[in-house]
């Protein structure tokens, strides 16, 4: 039985976004980010890819961060295969020269713990990607940077983040 697909409506600002989650989920937005922060002042940062010059590495990084985790779960990750790889270097390469790309890391001393690979076409963000270091899974990295790139959909008045699964056609 197919499951109907995830797709976020997006209000106009975070606030009137973050008072619409539950409780838990809500909490839990505010709460890594602090706990990160206060482990490491200054030091943690979200950043969009937008240099030409840093997507090969993002793209990386981005790999790398995926695979740790889905191998870890005993499977096999969207990137195990070198052509996907390869595909989808293009294809963030091509995505960044229209514009349509939203790649952001969390990065902590300057190193990338998590990642997210979303398309912004027209008024729709969809998200394709992530991968976190599983040595800071206690910071929920990955949670991080998916909230930061929903909050970036928001300021860039998408008005839905897909998360391209389920059964729509």
């Amino acid at each position: 039985h197919p499951m109907p697909a995830p797709v976020l409506d997006l209000p106009g600002d975070w606030e009137t976004f973050r008072k619409g989650l539950g409780k838990n989920f809500r909490q839990a937005l505010g709460r890594h980010p602090r706990r990160l922060e206060r482990a490491y002042p200054g030091r943690r940062h979200l950043v969009r890819i937008e240099d030409p010059e840093a997507l090969d590495g993002a793209m990386e990084t981005l790999f790398h961060l995926h695979q740790q985790v889905k191998l870890s779960q005993g499977l096999p990750g969207a990137f195990a295969d070198s052509a996907r790889r390869d595909f989808h270097r293009t294809l963030a390469r091509r995505l960044l020269e229209k514009g349509w790309l939203a790649l952001y890391e969390l990065r902590v001393e300057g190193k990338a713990i998590s990642s997210i690979y979303c398309f912004h076409y027209e008024n729709i963000v969809s998200f394709y990607q992530t991968g976190y270091a599983l040595d800071w899974s206690n910071y929920r990295p990955g949670q991080q940077v998916m909230g930061h790139a929903i909050g970036e959909a928001i300021r860039a008045g998408a008005a839905q983040f897909d998360f391209l699964r389920g059964d729509e056609p």
